[in-house]
This record gives C-alpha cells, structure tokens and sequence, in this order.
C-alpha cells in the first residue's frame, strides 16, 4: 500500500478564489480557526481524493483517499493512500499519479470541496472562512487555490537543493518532529519540522523551547562546509551557503600558487624575449653580413649579364615571284587537243 505522508489540505491566508454573493465578488481567505472543524471532519471518515474535480460522483477520478488529519496555526496536513483498486485495473493511472505525486510535486496541489460559515467585510471586499460544515472531497489539481504546495514544504527532498539536502539530512522528522542542531558558537537550536523534513517557515526554538532571535546562524553540515540558517519571527526564512575557514584558505592557497605559476611564466618570458633581442656588436656583424651578401648578389649578376647577350632579331626576307602566262586563242586550243588525241591514241 502506497502512502504519502503530510501532504498539505489547505493553508491560512489569502487563496486563487473569489466569493460571490449579492452581485459583488469578494475576495477569499482561509482563517486558522477553521482548522479545527476541518480536521475533526476529515478524521470522522476517509476523505475521497480524485484526479481533478472529476464529475458528480465521488468515484470519477477516484485516486485513493486522505486519512490522518492533524493542523498547525499555518495548515491543514493529511496523509494521501493510494487505491489498491485502481493500481490492480488501472496500473498506468496509479503509476502516473504516484509518479507525478514523486517526481514533480511542485506541479500538483490539494484543492478540498467543502461547504463552510464565511464572514464578509464590506471595507475589504474580503470573504473569511471560519468554520467547516461538510467536507466532500480533497481533489490533486494542477492550480491549487488554497495551497502552495503539495508537501509541507515547497522544497521536497527531490527538489531541494545540495544545503536543503543537508539541513534535511540533519533534521529528519522524528515522532515529535523535533531535532537539535548546533551553531558554530555552541548554541543548541531545536528545529520543529512541520513535514517530513526541514522546511521554509519550520520554527526555531532554543533548548528552553523559546523562538530564537531573528538573525542568522551559522552551521556546519560536514565535509567541510557550513551553511547559514535565517531565521526571522522564530521561524527559518532562508538558507544559504557559508564557504569555511579551511575552505577558504584552500583555495586562497591555490589561488596564490596560480599567481606564483603565472609571475614565474611572465618572468620566463622576459628573459626569452631578451634572449631575442640582439646586441649592438651582434647588430653590426649582421649589416655587415648583409652588406657582402648584397655586393656578392650584384656581381654574380653582372658575370651572368656578360655570358648571355641578347641576340640580334633574325631577318627575313621573303621573295615573292610572279609569273605570267600565255594566253591562247580557241583554234590554238583546239589543235592542241587534238594533237593530244593522237598521240595518246592506242
């Protein structure tokens, strides 16, 4: 049986929704009084939970139900049971859902079908719930009106980032939800997880069970690294990173080996380039070196100019002979080829 724990029904404050009544839209807003008349209806039977507000029937979308009731001054938090039935006919159904309920829980929310007492303010067009008469359903949505999140906390272990991961690795949920951390100066801070681990808005007591002063404070999470926890009205408002003295000294040491590396390399250059740069004894041995190889290069030119002339272009004549022939008259040829005739007769 699949179980998902604490999951968040509904917050106080401000919701997505209006309330209309009258012709005039007012503005809803949950109150932490109704908390109390919710929890003890969700606690009288299990509370269907659907895929969406699916249909009239409280079997359309019908995705397991919600059980375990409980409340704090921010929420209500229930634990979310997976139908069997539907992971036995609808195995694909049941596995997109849990796999969404694991994976991208920032995306779903906990939107509840209920009939409730609210109390209207005219000045701020406000509509406040106060109590809880019947509660129908508590239905997983992509757009949650009343919650900001489907877990306890916006941050769950799947999306939280590396200091998250280790403030939840040093406050785990216990069956008081309460774990003592220790800041750097030696102060003990009892941290009170809301869900199943530390969270944005979890309070922050002292050993004698006090809220702590807002500030922040420093803790270290190991290998080296500490992080700060921000706390402001008793509660955790922020955590960041805090690099630590041998960290930081780490890597000052390699920044100044890097400096050292890069000056050697510079001064190596230097000395190269020196290197390159030729003396004026050596400048004066290369003019003069150059001035010979020119006088050389002029000579063999002249020696090469007096072996090959240019050859006088070649005259040509050219003789052009006329001839003049004998023109005949018609007898003359005639008679001629006629003593042709005979002579070739046979």
């Amino acid at each position: 049986m699949k179980i998902f724990k604490k999951l968040r029904i509904i917050e106080a404050g401000e919701t997505k929704n209006y309330y209309e009544e009258g012709g005039k839209a007012y503005k809803l807003i949950i109150s932490a009084s109704a908390f109390p008349s919710l929890v003890a209806l969700g606690n009288s039977r299990p509370i269907h939970a659907r895929r969406t507000h699916s249909g009239a029937d409280m079997l359309d979308g019908y995705v397991g139900y919600f059980t375990k009731f409980t409340h704090d001054e921010n929420a209500v938090y229930a634990d979310l049971v997976m139908s069997e039935a539907l992971e036995s006919a609808y195995p694909s159904e049941y596995n997109f859902m849990v796999a969404m309920i694991e994976k991208e829980p920032e995306l779903l929310g906990v939107s509840v079908i209920q009939t409730d007492v609210k109390e209207l303010d005219e000045e701020t067009q406000t509509a406040t719930v106060t109590e809880v008469r019947e509660l129908f359903s508590a239905d997983l949505v992509g757009l949650p009106a009343a919650t900001s999140s489907l877990f306890n906390n916006n941050l769950n272990k799947l999306s939280m980032s590396k200091f998250w991961t280790k403030l939840a690795e040093l406050v785990k949920s216990t069956k008081l939800a309460r774990e003592t951390v220790t800041t750097k100066e030696g102060k003990e801070l009892v941290i009170i997880a809301q869900g199943e681990q530390a969270a944005l808005g979890d309070e922050v007591q002292d050993a004698e069970g006090k809220p702590v002063e807002d500030g922040d404070y420093y803790i270290s999470i190991g290998e080296g690294e500490d992080m700060i926890i921000s706390v402001i009205d008793g509660k955790i408002s922020d955590v960041k990173e805090v690099e630590s003295e041998a960290k930081s000294e780490e890597e000052g040491q390699e920044e100044l080996a890097e400096d050292v590396e890069e000056d050697k390399e510079d001064e190596d250059k230097e000395d190269e380039d020196k290197k390159k740069t030729p003396t004026p004894e050596e400048l004066s041995a290369i003019r003069k070196e150059v001035t010979e190889l020119k006088k050389t290069v002029s000579d063999l030119k002249t020696q090469l100019s007096k072996r090959t002339g240019t050859p006088a272009a070649a005259k040509t004549e050219v003789k052009t002979e006329t001839k003049t022939g004998t023109k005949l008259s018609r007898e003359e040829v005639q008679k001629a080829a006629a003593e042709m005739r005979k002579k070739f007769k046979y």
